[in-house]
This record gives structure tokens, C-alpha cells and sequence, in this order.
């Protein structure tokens, strides 16, 4: 029960004082994720010592004031002030800078702060209130609280606000920074185990890992904020406290393929101006020439940055004391597109992107704290990295990480762990099914996969849901430029629309357009073009390209598809792909599922081939599942059974594997290289 007390509004913005009852109280923080949450970041104990720790306040030993927040009406979250004897009074800056929201966090703080001190008849020690600080407010015998001493402080013990409500700063629950993400999670539970892989970290062992990288960092000469630091490292777990070292001291992590050539990696720090690299002894063999004369730093020279330890010492402790000033709306992590039609360009994440990622992944998979994912993907590609890693992270669950795929160390790796949810390209659970059927049938701890980058047979769907009962299965979208996730399929669709890459994730708008840039009816093929807190602040150091794929918000994605009544999207392949039959349109995607779904091929592949009459026609490129056979007029055959006669291709060729870059992403222009020879 609350009673509501005289309602203040400034603005859009309401406050009313509610009183909240023993067990009003604890209701509230068991049923408002965020606020317990926050609440037990600061108290790392279990359920039934917090409510010990509770009882004085909740039997009014001491005093608790607490602020409900509306904006437009609608409860949006919290502030909550507790009295403290003031020797006692101190706040803890360094973990409430964490949680701190900018925009309406500030507002609401800033209204509560005065009007506590008006109905309590407080004095005003400091009311300044500062992005990353709060303010202690102290009592005079005015305050009618003298059963307590005429002398205390409020203090603002902890804040909370909806995630959408803080979208206009950028912040995640009042966190703005990827470092902060890590710093609430070590602070819950500092011995949950965080990474397995070529090494285990607890959460404690990757925040302290994390500090010392960061003070090592802080000394290479031309380090500061902003600078640019090149990430060229396999998956390894050390990733984790590279990337959020980089982002304590205000550096911006540029993870980079390293199955890249020299020219194209030496292109990519000089566009980005990378004039320091971390990188192992393998790879500094690898790309020496391309590395030239920057700093690099070699992990294997530096095994105590990245190790993970128990205990605290002294470089941890001096940079644990100096602040993280980054700010939600800075970049964090830029990430080069794969290039396949020309030179690769920097995508450019703030610290609110990647926490808006981590949301909707939150959001649309159903994340659990007790999950473990199993990273299979690059961590230098927005799927390993911001959708599984930093979810993860962002979740306070473990990831294991997988250094080098092999079809047999997924399974092992499933088994040995309890994995929970993996994400892997379509190929990679075919390859699962028919190798491993018996050992992947016993997984009794999976609950969710997730699939994108291609199409996925919905008679692969149905084996998974039939092999591994209540198997959730999730088919999504995104690009480089949306951080990762725009789009995902609820499980509820896997079978009955497999060929959707499902609705847009929280916040998320799409919208589809014609060439002149007006939105097409629903179901009507035309440029997808998406908006969100998940799109990128732009390309790096290249302003014509930002300004012509990011107009007035939207992002051209460069993808034609379709939006149903329900607002499922279903791609039919990139607009440069599309196949011009003699005026007649043929979308390579929407032919490419047709062929997924023939029991006997395991991938496939379809571009335009030129010819004299039509100007183009098709030619697909098949794999064929393992231990079968099939000729070209068998694909023929079926295609004329299943497509619209202008879409049958016109030649068919057999492949052992497709070409594909480090992203999972067919390179159709490498295929088109061999139309000559057909």
C-alpha cells in the first residue's frame, strides 16, 4: 500500500512520496528487476540476509523516504533517500557514477532532493547535482524526526529508472559505460564465474584483471581518450578485459578479422589512425609488415596484465581510485564492415549502443542469470562480441569461449559445460544433427539457440524442436550498423514463418521504402530502413558515407524486404544482388531457401549470371549435405517443382564449401569470379 502524499511536476516530469508498508516493500524489490537489481549490487548477500539487513528500515528504525517517478503518467522509476548517522554518511561515487543516469535521471534527482528537503525541513549541505555525483542533504531539529537525533544525513542510497526512460541519455539503467556494466556485476557477485576457456575468471578476477590492463594501458605512450587501439587476437578469453580496460580509461577498442589480408588490415589502421595494437606472437608474424612501426603490445610478454587473480594490489587498487569519466553518448568499440563490396568501413559503437544491444538481447532471447553461452562465432564480429559476450557480461551469466571452430569441440564444449544458448550460423547445427545426433539429443541443460547469416532449413528447425524438446529457436537480423540485433523471430514463428528473421527488438522501428523513399504498403518489397537506439553514431573518419546510409535517424540498411501485418520482416537479399531476368525480379534469398530446405544440400549459394538475351539469369552454387550425391538435373528438377519457371537456375555448380569471410557472410563476388569458367 502507498499513500500518496501532494504530487510535484516540473515539466513532463511527476514525483509523489510514497510510504511503502514491511511487505509492500519487499514485494517491490522482488518484482522490479531493476530495482533490486541495483539494490543488491551495493549488498552482495543472499535474499534472506538482505532482508536483515532490510529490517531496520523496513520496521522504521530508520527512516526511508522514497520518490515514485512519472513521466506523461506513466511510472517510469525511483529515488529513494535512507537516513544516516553522519559518520556514516559517505556515498560510494565510484559505484553510483556507475548507475548514473543523464536526462531524466538528473531531473527527477535534482526535483526529489529539493522537495525532501522541504517536507523534512532539511538544510542544504550540497545540492549541486553533477553527472557522476550525489549529494548528501542534512538534518535540523525542524525535520520532526528527533526519535532518531536531531543530526544525520540523507543520503541517496540508490536510484532507478526504466530502461526506455533513460533512452534519451543513452543510458541502460543508469549505466554508461561498458566498465560500469562489468563493475555492477563484479560488485553482485564477485565469485561467479564469468569466462571458461584458454582460462577461467570469476567476475571479481575479470574486474581486477580488467583494472590492471587498464593501468598498463594508461602508460603506453599517446594514450588518452578517444585514441584508437587495434584488438588482433583469436578468442581468447583475455578478449574480455582487453576491450573493457580499453573503455576504463576512455580508449576505443577496434576488434579486427584476423583472417584478414596484410593490405586490407594495414588499410584499416591507417583509416582509423590505430596507433597502437594488441595482438599475440602468432598473429604479430602474421601481420608485422602491416603493423609497421606502431606500438604493439604482445600478450605473451605481458602475462600479468591479462591473467586473471584473486587478490587486489597496488597498480589495482591506484586505478580502481581514479574515475571512469566516460560517458554513454562516447564511442566504445568500432567494428570494420566485412567489405564485400568495397572497401571496409569503421563502424563506430557508443557506450549506448552496446548497452541498447545488450537489452534487446536481453529482451528478445529471454536471458537468464544462471545461463551459460557458448561463443562459437569471432569475438571480432558484432554477434560474438556485443550479442554474446557483452550480454553476457551485461546478464551476469558465463560465456564460454570456443578458440577455433571445430564441428566435433562444439559438441564437446556443449556437453562439458551445461551450455544453455548458442548462437551459430545455419550450417553449423546441420553439421550438429547429422554427426552428433545421439550426444546433441542428450543436452539436457540447452534451452535456446539462435541462428542468423543465412537461411535455415525449417526441416532443420524441426529436428531441433524434435531431437531436444522444448528447444526455443530464434532466427534474428542485424547488421554491423545496428550493433548487432535489429530484428528477431519469437520461437512461437521458428516453424510456422522460418523464412523471417522476425519483428523489430524493443525500441527498435523499421520500416521498408520504395526508390523514391516513400513507405511501401505491408507485404510490398523495398528498402528496409531501421531507427533506433542501436544504430551507429556513423562511420569513422568518413562523413559522405555516414551521411548517405544514415538519413534523419534512419539507417538505409541496403536490404530489400518485406513487412507483413505483424510486422515480420522477411529479407529478400541485398539490393545490389538482385537478379534482373529480363525485367523480371528475382531475389536470391527467397530461391536460396527454397534450396536450403532439399534434404540433400547443406549450403547454397545464388548470383546473376550474365547472358545475352536476358541480360541475367541464375546460376546457384551448391554444396551437398555429407554422403550425398545429386546431379545438376536433380537441383534443376526440383527447382522446376518448387520456383517460378524464370527463377529455375540455368546452370548449377558443386562446391566442397562455399567461400565465405570470417562473418559467416557468402563472398558472392569471389563465386562470380568463376562465371567465366561456367
Amino acid at each position: 500500500m502507498t499513500t500518496p502524499a501532494s504530487d510535484w511536476q516540473e515539466g513532463d516530469i511527476t514525483l509523489t512520496r510514497a510510504d511503502f508498508s514491511h511487505v509492500v516493500f519487499l514485494w517491490y524489490l522482488r518484482n522490479c528487476p531493476e530495482v533490486y537489481h541495483h539494490y543488491r549490487a551495493a549488498f552482495p548477500i543472499s535474499w534472506d540476509e538482505h532482508v536483515m539487513w532490510l529490517t531496520p528500515v523496513l520496521l522504521g528504525t530508520v527512516p526511508t523516504v522514497i520518490y515514485i517517478v512519472e513521466q506523461n503518467g506513466i511510472p517510469i522509476g525511483s529515488v529513494r533517500f535512507d537516513l544516516f548517522d553522519p559518520e556514516s554518511a559517505n556515498v560510494n561515487l565510484a559505484l553510483m557514477r556507475e548507475w548514473w543516469g543523464k536526462g531524466i535521471g538528473t531531473k527527477a534527482i535534482k526535483m526529489a532532493m529539493t522537495k525532501l528537503a522541504e517536507e523534512e525541513g532539511v538544510r542544504t549541505v550540497r545540492s549541486e547535482v553533477h553527472e557522476d555525483n550525489v549529494s548528501s542533504l542534512r538534518l535540523t531539529e525542524k525535520s520532526g524526526l528527533k526519535q532518531y537525533g536531531t543530526d544525520g544525513v540523507w543520503r541517496l542510497f540508490q536510484i532507478s529508472f526504466s530502461q526506455e526512460s533513460l533512452k534519451c541519455s543513452g543510458a541502460s539503467g543508469g549505466l554508461q559505460s561498458l566498465y560500469g556494466m562489468l563493475l555492477v556485476q563484479a560488485e553482485a557477485h564477485p565469485s561467479k564465474i564469468a569466462l571458461i576457456g584458454d582460462a577461467t575468471y570469476t567476475y571479481r578476477e575479470l574486474f581486477f584483471s580488467t583494472l590492471r590492463t587498464a593501468a598498463h594501458f594508461r602508460k603506453i605512450p599517446g594514450m588518452q581518450p578517444g585514441v584508437c587501439v587495434a584488438v588482433v587476437l583469436p578468442n581468447i578469453c583475455a578478449y574480455a578485459p582487453v576491450v573493457f580496460g580499453l573503455n576504463k580509461i576512455g580508449a576505443v577498442g577496434i576488434p579486427v578479422n584476423i583472417r584478414l589480408d596484410q593490405d586490407t588490415l594495414a588499410f584499416i589502421l591507417e583509416s582509423s589512425k590505430a596507433q597502437v595494437v594488441v595482438t599475440d606472437r602468432e598473429h604479430l608474424a602474421k601481420f608485422s609488415r602491416a603493423f609497421g612501426s606502431r606500438t604493439v603490445v604482445v600478450m605473451e610478454d605481458h602475462p600479468d596484465w591479462f591473467a586473471p587473480g584473486q587478490f587486489s594490489d597496488s597498480i589495482i587498487e591506484q586505478e580502481q581510485a581514479l574515475p571512469c569519466t566516460v560517458r554513454a553518448e562516447e564511442p566504445a568499440i568500432v567494428i570494420f564492415t566485412s567489405g564485400t563490396t568495397g572497401a571496409p568501413k569503421g563502424a563506430v559503437m557508443t557506450n549506448a549502443n552496446l548497452l541498447f544491444n545488450c537489452r534487446s538481447c536481453d529482451a528478445c532471447f529471454g536471458l537468464d542469470q544462471q545461463d551459460r553461452h557458448l561463443i562459437v562465432v569471432p569475438l571480432f564480429h558484432v554477434t560474438g562480441l556485443n550479442s554474446q559476450l557483452l550480454a553476457s557480461v551485461y546478464k551476469g551469466s558465463t560465456a564460454v569461449v570456443l578458440k577455433k571452430y571445430h564441428t566435433e569441440d562444439v559438441m564437446d564444449l556443449l556437453e562439458l559445460h551445461d551450455v544453455s544458448f548458442f548462437i551459430a550460423v545455419p550450417s553449423v547445427f546441420i553439421l550438429l544433427l547429422s554427426k552428433f545426433r545421439e550426444r546433441f539429443a542428450g543436452l539436457r541443460h540447452l534451452k535456446k539457440v539462435g541462428y542468423a547469416g543465412a537461411p535455415m532449413p525449417v526441416a532443420t528447425v524441426q529436428e531441433l524442436k524434435s531431437t531436444i524438446p522444448g528447444l526455443e529457436c530464434y532466427n534474428f537480423y542485424g547488421l554491423t550498423e545496428t550493433s548487432s540485433i535489429a530484428t528477431v523471430l519469437p520461437d512461437q514463428y521458428a516453424i510456422e514463418t522460418p523464412d523471417s528473421v522476425g519483428v523489430g527488438a524493443p525500441g527498435v522501428s523499421l520500416k521498408t521504402v520504395n526508390g523514391r523513399g516513400e513507405e511501401v504498403a505491408a507485404g510490398d518489397v523495398g528498402e528496409l530502413l531501421i531507427q533506433g537506439g542501436n544504430i551507429v553514431d556513423g562511420y569513422l573518419n568518413n562523413e559522405a558515407k555516414t551521411h548517405k546510409s544514415i538519413v534523419n535517424g534512419w539507417l538505409h540498411s541496403g536490404d530489400l524486404a518485406s513487412i507483413d501485418e505483424l510486422g515480420r520482416v522477411f529479407l529478400k537479399g541485398r539490393i545490389k544482388e538482385m537478379i534482373n531476368r529480363g525485367g523480371e525480379k528475382i531475389f536470391p534469398i527467397v530461391l536460396e531457401n527454397r534450396l536450403y530446405n532439399h534434404p540433400k544440400i547443406l549450403d547454397a549459394a545464388v548470383v546473376g549470371m550474365p547472358h545475352q538475351i536476358f541480360g541475367e539469369v541464375v546460376c546457384a552454387f551448391i554444396v551437398t549435405a555429407p554422403g550425398e550425391r545429386l546431379s545438376e538435373e536433380d537441383v534443376l528438377r526440383y527447382c522446376r517443382e518448387t520456383c517460378a519457371d524464370y527463377e529455375v537456375p540455368e546452370r548449377v555448380v558443386f562446391l566442397e564449401e562455399l567461400p565465405r569471410n570470417a562473418n559467416g557472410k557468402v563472398q558472392k563476388l569471389e563465386l562470380k569470379k568463376q562465371l567465366p569458367s561456367v
